[in-house]
């Protein structure tokens, strides 16, 4: 009986709720969890607003905000165009080795004046990008998600938590609402990822297809943009000192996919400058 003993309890406890005699596989962390469910949500996104093969086929990218400043930008090469008409200036910024160029009133700027302007600037492009190119910027590296489930009116949540240091002097945050679609409806900012309260919640309104891509051009009642998605740029635009318009793009559209779009694999994510394997 001595022999047979720890073999009863042994069949005892394989029959016992909870023990399986085949291994079972971990349930994922809660982090890893929730980590999933926010790049569900970003491809979502992505999907809604022209899907990864659209967005690998715009190169350029090109758009006025509120005719204050003009962003034409190579995503590829990441190399950025800037005019801002009040102060008769272009700014060409390389921005991946740093090596940068501007011009105000057809004279070239140096030393402390080009820094502080093309510094200035390239945090305005971050910040106005940020919902103008939201799709491009949910898979970049410097972002992390989290998914905060539906709020009070149904709708899903994600937060969007960009890296300190880089080029931005102050990484913000930013709670999106996603319609059933995946396209962004709302957006939150706060300042950095210690804020409590938010700076504003506006609507991401009027989405419209630019060649391959959809892009917002309304974000509340005062912030209209103009832009375009572009398989090119002229040939001498990052040479032309004199101002570039965005009606001289027309013809270098994207053309839009064939409907229905159809939704190809991201194989990775899909980096705010990158170019596709």
């Amino acid at each position: 009986m001595r022999v047979l003993i720890p073999c009863l309890i042994l069949l005892s406890a394989v029959g016992a709720p909870g023990f399986s005699a085949v291994a079972q596989e971990p349930a994922p962390a809660e982090g890893e969890a929730t980590e999933a469910a926010a790049r569900a949500l970003a491809d979502r996104v992505l999907e809604a607003c022209g899907g990864s093969d659209g967005w690998w086929r715009t190169q350029h990218v090109a758009f006025d905000y509120l005719g204050m400043r003009t962003y034409f930008w190579d995503r590829y090469n990441d190399l950025l165009r800037i005019e801002v008409p009040r102060l008769q200036m272009t700014l060409f910024l390389e921005r991946q080795t740093g090596v940068t160029r501007g011009y105000r009133a057809g004279r070239k700027l140096s030393g402390t004046a080009l820094l502080q302007w093309t510094y200035e600037y390239e945090q305005a492009f971050l910040t106005d990008g940020d919902w103008i190119l939201l799709p491009v910027r949910l898979h970049g590296d410097d972002c992390r998600l989290r998914a905060l489930g539906p709020g009070e009116n149904g709708l899903e949540r994600l937060e969007v938590v960009f890296s300190k240091g880089g080029k931005r002097l102050a990484p913000p945050r930013y709670h999106l609402e996603l319609a059933a679609s995946g396209l962004p409806v709302a957006w939150a900012h706060y300042v950095d990822e210690q804020a409590e309260t938010s700076l504003f919640t506006l609507p991401l309104e009027r989405w419209r297809r630019r060649g391959g891509v959809l892009m917002p051009t309304l974000h509340g009642a005062q912030h209209r943009v103009r832009s375009l998605g572009c398989s090119e740029f002229p040939d001498d635009w990052w040479f032309r000192i004199e101002p570039m318009s965005l009606d001289d793009l027309a013809g270098l559209v994207v053309p839009p996919p064939p409907s229905p779009v159809a939704a190809g694999p991201l194989g990775g994510r899909l980096l705010s400058s990158a170019r596709p394997g």
